[in-house]
C-alpha cells in the first residue's frame, strides 16, 4: 500500500501581515489596504481581523508594477 502525500505539507508558502507587506513595499498601511480593495493585491483571510498576503503575491505585484521583469518586444 502506498502512502498518499499531503499536498498541504508540500506547499511552502510564506504569508505576511498587512503591516509587514507595507514595510516590504515601503508604502503606508493605508496604501496596502487600498490596493487590496482595488483587487490589485490578493489576500487570505485567516479569521476575523487576521488578513495575510502570500509572499508570492507580493513578488508578483512588485514584478508587474516596477517594470523590472517586463517582457521584451521583438
Amino acid at each position: 500500500m502506498t502512502e498518499k502525500s499531503n499536498p498541504l505539507e508540500e506547499r511552502k508558502e510564506t504569508y505576511v501581515t498587512m503591516h509587514e507587506a507595507a514595510d516590504h513595499l515601503r508604502v503606508s498601511l493605508r496604501t496596502v489596504y487600498r490596493w487590496v480593495e482595488q483587487g490589485r493585491l490578493k489576500v487570505f483571510h485567516a479569521g476575523r481581523g487576521s488578513t495575510r498576503i502570500p509572499m508570492s503575491e507580493l513578488e508578483r505585484f512588485i514584478s508587474e508594477n516596477t517594470g523590472l521583469f517586463q517582457e521584451k518586444e521583438e
